[in-house]
């Protein structure tokens, strides 16, 4: 991470710049996660940044895109839900392409109903282009993505743990 320092007009700005590191090269820019509105598998209305801003301080969410047709995903929920109950400081959330029972079953099965959520429309799935699940997301308190993930692989989960314990 670099620090900037900006003079514009006699006002002193501070910046980080966060490194992101890709088979291409590091390059610098900053990743923001976009605000947006979700539905726990009850109906209850959420804003995403609320949730961050509940969170304690160094605060990180697990975003997970998921399905109930998804294998991977039922083996993938259980190691993400293991990794966020060690710190009262990480929150888990599911986000299901589907709603309904199903959802609801499925949901409660793997031990996730408080932390599951519903895309059936696939509005947040495109703000975050995904396009094939399980996607998993590392945010933080600040709204910078530390990291994304995609499918179901221990390579993913290690880095995954890195990241959370690593804050």
């Amino acid at each position: 991470m670099r620090k900037i320092i900006l003079i514009v007009n006699e006002i002193v700005i501070f910046s980080t710049i966060t490194l992101f590191t890709t088979s291409t090269g590091i390059f610098s820019q900053i990743k923001t996660a976009p605000n947006f509105a979700l539905y726990n598998i009850n109906g209850k209305r959420f804003v995403f940044y609320n949730i961050l801003g509940m969170l304690p301080q160094k605060g990180i969410v697990i975003l997970n895109f998921t399905s109930i047709y998804c294998k991977p995903c039922r083996k993938e929920i259980p190691e993400l839900l293991s990794i966020s109950e060690r710190s009262n400081r990480v929150k888990l959330i599911c986000i299901y392409a589907e709603s309904g029972d199903p959802v609801k079953d499925n949901a409660r099965e793997l031990n996730v109903s408080g932390k599951s959520y519903v895309d059936p429309f696939g509005s947040i799935r495109l703000k975050f282009n995904v396009k094939k699940i399980p996607v998993t997301f590392i945010i933080d308190k600040s709204r910078t993505i530390l990291g994304r993930f995609e499918g179901y692989t221990e390579e993913n989960l290690i880095s995954i743990r890195r990241i959370i314990v690593g804050k």
